[in-house]
């Protein structure tokens, strides 16, 4: 089974170059900052997601922009805010 993460597969709802594009640099910022292979890093996207009632590329949308570039639009600020935490509690969650 590939490692690779399809990034087709988490913007389902749009799949323009820039939703594509985000999401690849989503899933590339968890693969550098904590190591995951791509595969278990789109799992996470995915997994956020649901827990923010938003899509994957919502949600990669506000770790690229909220998070890293600190450029969160009014309509992501409470994304960015959940998956601020989500991130701080992510090492543990890697430990167990």
């Amino acid at each position: 089974m590939s490692e690779q993460i399809n990034a087709a597969s988490l913007c389902s709802h749009y799949q323009s170059a820039a939703h594509l594009a985000v999401i690849e640099q989503a899933v590339g910022v968890l693969m550098d900052w904590y190591e995951l292979p791509s595969a278990q890093a789109g799992c996470r996207l995915r997994s956020w997601a649901a827990q923010c009632e938003v899509s994957p590329c919502q949600v990669a949308e506000a770790m690229v922009n909220g998070v890293c570039l600190g450029r969160a639009h009014s309509c992501q600020v409470t994304v960015v805010r959940q998956l601020e935490q989500l991130l701080r509690e992510l090492p543990a969650t890697l430990q167990a």
